[in-house]
C-alpha cells in the first residue's frame, strides 16, 4: 500500500509541474524591433511575462535580432529566439533556465578536447652521444639532466646514452662524481658526446684535521668537509640542520620539537649499545659533548653565518688524537672569528 500512494504521489507531483509549466508557456508577449539586442530581448520577456531566466556564462546572448511577436504565447517567442542561436530551455516554476543544446556541447566539448590534444603535441628530438673520461674510456652512470628540470637519463654501462628534447634551446646537464660538471647547447645537433674533465682541486683542498690542518691528498683518514659556500644558503636556522646530507654516512635526527632540545647524530652507525653514541664536537679547539642523553646540542652555541668550514673525523686514525673521546667520530667547527 505505502508502495501505490508514493507512486500516485510522485505522478500527482509530476501533473503539477507539467501543469504549472504550461500555464507559464502559455502566458503572452509582445515583442517588435529592428537589431535588438538577445539580453534586451530576455529583459522584456522577464517583465511582459513575469518570468525569471538563469544561466551560465556558456550561454552567448550578445547576438542581434529581428522581432515582430504580436501576442504570442511565451513557448512561441522562446522557440523564435533560442532555437536559431542553440540554446535550449526548461521551465521551474516561474524561472526558465536556459543551456547549451546538447548538439552545441557535443560540438564544444569535441573542440576543447581537440585544441587541449593539440596544446600537447609537442615535436621531440632524439639526442644521443656517449660520455669517456680524459683517456676516452667510457663512464657509466653519468647523470644527464635537462637543465631547470628533473628529467634525465643514466648513461649505460658503456657509456652511451639517449635523451628525448622538445626544443633546440633546451640546455643538458652532464654531472658524475669526481668529475667537472659541463652544460651543453643542444643546438641543432642530434649526436653530442662529452669528454668528462677530472676535478682534482678537492685533492688541494686543506682540510682541518685533529693536529692541525692538511692536504686532502695527503690524509690516510677519513675525513669529510662542509664549506661554508655550501650551506650558507640553505633554507635552515641551525647547523645540524645545515649538515643534513651534507656528509656520507652521518645521520642527524632531531629528538623533539621542542626549542633547543638535543640532536642525534650517528657518524658511521651506532658503536656502542649501552653507552652513548654521539660524536664529540670541537669548536676553535674547544672540545664539547652532547651528554649521555643528548639532552644537550652544542651547536645551538654558534651562529651559522659564523662558520669558516667543518670538518667530520670519521675513523679510528682521524680521531685517535682525542682517545675515547672520539670512538664516535668528531665534529670539528671553525669559526670566522677562531681563526
Amino acid at each position: 500500500f505505502s508502495q501505490i500512494c508514493l507512486v500516485l504521489l510522485c505522478t500527482t507531483l509530476a501533473v503539477a509541474h507539467e501543469s504549472q509549466a504550461q500555464e507559464v508557456l502559455n502566458r503572452s508577449v509582445t515583442i517588435v524591433g529592428q537589431n535588438i539586442n538577445f539580453k534586451s530581448v530576455l529583459a522584456q520577456i522577464e517583465k511582459q511575462a513575469e518570468v525569471k531566466f538563469v544561466y551560465s556564462t556558456r550561454v552567448q546572448i550578445n547576438q542581434k535580432m529581428n522581432l515582430n511577436l504580436q501576442k504570442a504565447k511565451l513557448s512561441t517567442v522562446l522557440n523564435e529566439i533560442l532555437n536559431p542561436n542553440s540554446i535550449s530551455y526548461e521551465v521551474i516554476e516561474n524561472r526558465i533556465l536556459l543551456t547549451k543544446s546538447k548538439i552545441e556541447l557535443l560540438n564544444s566539448n569535441s573542440q576543447l578536447i581537440k585544441q587541449e590534444s593539440e596544446s600537447f603535441i609537442i615535436d621531440t628530438k632524439t639526442v644521443k652521444g656517449k660520455i669517456t673520461d680524459e683517456s676516452g674510456s667510457p663512464i657509466p652512470g653519468v647523470n644527464i639532466l635537462i637543465k631547470g628540470t628533473n628529467k634525465g637519463v643514466s648513461s649505460n654501462i658503456d657509456g652511451t646514452y639517449t635523451l628525448s628534447v622538445s626544443d633546440d634551446k633546451i640546455i643538458l646537464s652532464f654531472s658524475f662524481v669526481g668529475f667537472i660538471t659541463q652544460e651543453v647547447l643542444v643546438g641543432n645537433r642530434s649526436i653530442i658526446n662529452i669528454n668528462l674533465i677530472s676535478e682534482n682541486k678537492a685533492l688541494s683542498e686543506v682540510v682541518v684535521v685533529g693536529y692541525g690542518t692538511a692536504r686532502a691528498k695527503d690524509l690516510t683518514g677519513a675525513v669529510a668537509t662542509i664549506n661554508q659556500n655550501t650551506i650558507k644558503d640553505l633554507p635552515v636556522s641551525t647547523i645540524d640542520q645545515k649538515m643534513i646530507g651534507q656528509v656520507a654516512g652521518m645521520q642527524i635526527q632531531q629528538l623533539s620539537g621542542q626549542p633547543g632540545a638535543g640532536t642525534s647524530v650517528r657518524i658511521r652507525g651506532s658503536g656502542s649499545l649501552g653507552a652513548g653514541n654521539e660524536p664529540l664536537y670541537v669548536i676553535d679547539g674547544m672540545p664539547y659533548s652532547a651528554g649521555l642523553n643528548q639532552d644537550f646540542n652544542p651547536l645551538l652555541l654558534i651562529n651559522p653565518n659564523d662558520i669558516e668550514s667543518i670538518s667530520v673525523l670519521k675513523d679510528a686514525s682521524s680521531t685517535a688524537i682525542y682517545g675515547s673521546r672520539g670512538a664516535n667520530g668528531v665534529i670539528m667547527i671553525t669559526t670566522k672569528k677562531g681563526q
